[in-house]
């Protein structure tokens, strides 16, 4: 497959999930995860928050701390 064609894939992917949800990434969340992890190996880092009952991805943001976390906690007020 072309590149291309797995960004058109992923796209729409993307789109209809955001549709299927049919509500904001936020709402009804009540068990998240916080966790930091590491990509490439001059150790990148990624702040990622997951909700637990629905299985998906709510946030991410690139490096990590408060100050990153407090920008999650900012989008969700």
């Amino acid at each position: 497959m072309e590149w291309h064609t797995l960004g058109e894939v992923c796209a729409r992917v993307y789109t209809d999930l955001q549709a299927a949800r049919g509500k904001g990434r936020f709402e009804g969340a009540r068990r998240i995860g916080i966790d930091k992890t590491s990509y490439k190996k001059d150790h990148k880092y990624l702040i990622v928050v997951i909700d637990h009952d629905r299985r998906w991805l709510i946030w991410a943001h690139k490096e990590y701390g408060k100050d990153v976390l407090n920008l999650f906690f900012d989008e969700l007020t």
